[in-house]
């Protein structure tokens, strides 16, 4: 018997929303919304592991997804913080998936889906300004 393998789609989201009800219903509906894709989520302990591995021998975590997993994503998917700002490491996993020119599209809270057709720079927020809003519920409500 033949495995089918799908296409991968990356899902980009704040770290504040990993492991919360908003994150299993917007799983759920990108699933019902791209049956064709594998949804890679960044929240699975092996990319935590792997994560931790590129910061202890390049000083930076995110080169584990720059560098190796979003290259071999085929689309991509993320979430904006309400004021539909995107933190710096969501904007540069995107922008990974976009340069190679794959489909991207964003979701919101409340879970509408519109496709994206760049990255635009002045929705990237600052690393301090990433950190910040991670931290602050109000960001998230």
């Amino acid at each position: 018997m033949t495995e089918i393998i799908l296409p991968k789609m990356y899902f980009a989201h704040p770290l504040s929303t990993y492991n919360t009800d908003l994150e299993n219903m917007l799983i759920e509906i990108i699933k019902a919304r791209f049956p064709g894709y594998e949804l890679e989520n960044p929240n699975q302990p092996h990319h935590q592991k792997a994560c931790q591995e590129a910061k202890e021998k390049t000083g930076n975590a995110m080169n584990y997804f720059l560098n190796d997993l979003i290259p071999k994503m085929d689309a991509g998917i993320a979430l904006p913080f309400k004021d539909n700002m995107f933190g710096a490491g969501i904007f540069a996993e995107m922008e990974g998936i976009y340069q190679r020119k794959k489909p991207i599209w964003q979701i919101d809270f409340q879970g509408k889906i519109d496709p994206l057709d760049r990255m635009d720079e002045r929705r990237r927020l600052s690393i301090e300004d990433t950190r910040a809003r991670v931290r602050d519920i109000n960001y998230l409500i």
